[in-house]
């Protein structure tokens, strides 16, 4: 997915090849940026971002890289492992157990600022144990059995085997790290972990970005990172807040008048705001 600007107030999001043109903002820290967001109309859907070391990410930890960051050229190597030892399985009907059989895959790590080369490492499926269990974790990002040293900028593969391949496929999995020496992240929010079974592609399995879909405005919350956390739930919960506000006044407004009607009136505008306090915790955000 590609996204740039097409005028100060728009954005075009490529998606598989589509272009979706969405109104776009930024708001930092002015009281009138301030209030334009709080008066924000409640049933548009928002999607925000946030600055972070490593680009943009969203409030659920999706990461969106700028064109030059170092993880790019990582994910590139990922996929180019990935795409020749799958070509390989084809024509040899097995994984390498060392990619110097195919070629040469050492590449300038970023982070170490020195040459490296993936290794390969051959792992058993530890006796009669969960097999698919087992699949299952490491293809969701949990490391195999004394995997290789993990740190920024490495990449890691594994070549999966057991007694008989009758009952599970012959699997290679190809794993990379970020400058903090954790999974990288996909655009779906998982971890990224290329998986490989007799020559297809069985991870990832990219969501086509459906969070993006119905998105009627990205938002930039351009302020320090330490505080946009704070700010967005408050954001979020701006109509409860609103609401719950309303539902004070009118609780004391009960306590306070006598009068039989004016009370009657008032323990009905609390229930109507207790009730569109709740509402608004459903809104799009």
């Amino acid at each position: 997915m590609n996204i740039r600007l097409s005028t100060p107030k728009n954005i075009v999001m490529s998606i598989d090849g589509n272009d979706q043109k969405v109104l776009f903002d930024s708001y930092g820290y002015t009281l009138q940026e301030l209030g334009e967001i709080m008066l924000a109309p409640p049933m548009e859907k928002h999607y925000w971002l946030m600055f972070a070391p490593d680009g943009l990410r969203d409030s659920d930890g999706r990461v969106y890289y700028h064109s030059d960051h170092p993880d790019i050229d990582i994910v590139k190597q990922v996929v180019n492992i990935a795409t020749t030892c799958g070509l390989y399985f084809k024509r040899n009907q097995f994984y390498p157990d060392s990619l110097s059989e195919i070629g040469d895959f050492s590449y300038k790590n970023s982070y170490t600022l020195r040459k490296d080369y993936p290794i390969v490492q051959i792992v058993s499926v530890p006796g009669e144990a969960n097999v698919d269990a087992f699949l299952n974790a490491l293809m969701h990002g949990a490391p195999w059995p004394n995997e290789a040293a993990r740190y920024p900028g490495c990449i890691n593969c594994a070549h999966i085997s057991s007694k008989t391949n009758m009952s599970v496929p012959d699997t290679f999995l190809i794993h990379g790290y970020n400058g903090l020496g954790q999974l990288i992240i996909q655009s779906d929010g998982t971890p990224l972990v290329y998986a490989l079974q007799r020559g297809k592609q069985v991870m990832p399995q990219l969501s086509p970005l459906g969070h993006l879909q119905q998105t009627s405005r990205i938002c930039l919350l351009d302020v320090h990172p330490a505080w946009a956390g704070l700010i967005l739930t408050l954001i979020n919960a701006r109509y409860i807040c609103y609401w719950a506000m309303f539902a004070v006044f009118f609780y004391f407004a009960a306590k306070f008048f006598k009068d039989d009607t004016t009370h009657k009136i008032a323990i009905s505008f609390l229930g109507i705001s207790i009730l569109l306090a709740i509402v608004s915790a459903f809104f799009p955000k």
